[in-house]
């Protein structure tokens, strides 16, 4: 088994002695890591999809609607069911968020074709209903991918916007993170260009 530590470090510009330094591996076996190299995000986009919702929850002129105890259902009822009618009608966005819904990783059903459709998120979501709970709701943490697409549904639905769009401009541009981006397609990954926002 292989393992790999790689990070960068980069002081504020704000200070007298700026320096960025990357360390490790980037590609294996001896592409080093430079201050400039991507790496995939992977589940951290659910740090950044839990922090968006938390603004749609906090942001009661536009949506009033959502809060952490709201059940899904009432968010998106065309696409959002489970495989028992009271998970379905109680699951809340919190449960969703902390893993505790009920359903287990289901993650071999994700990218299949739903209803003769090709994959979407909308479609992943709608298939969830065919797939077993194996606890309760809130009664055992389970980690499910799914449950944050949902979370990621939810977002796109209530803002009109695509995920990459709105943590684009709710998260990476504040925070000045320009080489953060959704789609590697999107980046110019020779000059980081400002694709890369």
């Amino acid at each position: 088994m292989l393992l790999f530590l790689s990070f960068s470090i980069s002081n504020p510009p704000n200070q007298a002695h700026r320096s960025i330094q990357g360390y490790g591996i980037a590609t294996y076996p001896d592409t080093k890591v430079t201050p400039s190299t991507l790496f995939y995000g992977g589940s951290t986009t659910k740090a950044f999809t839990a922090a968006v919702t938390s603004m749609l929850v906090d942001d009661n002129a536009n949506f009033s609607n959502v809060q952490w105890k709201t059940p899904i259902i009432k968010l998106i009822p065309d696409d959002f069911a489970l495989s028992d009618e009271y998970a379905t009608l109680h699951t809340t966005i919190e449960d969703a968020l902390s893993h505790r819904s009920g359903f287990p990783r289901h993650d071999y059903a994700i990218g299949g074709k739903y209803d003769g459709q090709e994959p979407s998120l909308r479609g992943m979501v709608r298939a969830m209903r065919h797939l077993p709970l194996t606890a309760e709701p809130r009664t055992r943490f389970q980690y499910s991918n799914q449950m944050y697409g949902v979370a990621s549904h939810v977002i796109e639905i209530l803002t009109g916007s695509w995920l990459g769009d709105v943590l684009k401009k709710k998260i990476w541009e504040p925070l000045n993170m320009k080489a953060t981006v959704s789609l590697l397609d999107t980046c110019n990954l020779t000059t980081l260009s400002s694709n890369c926002l």
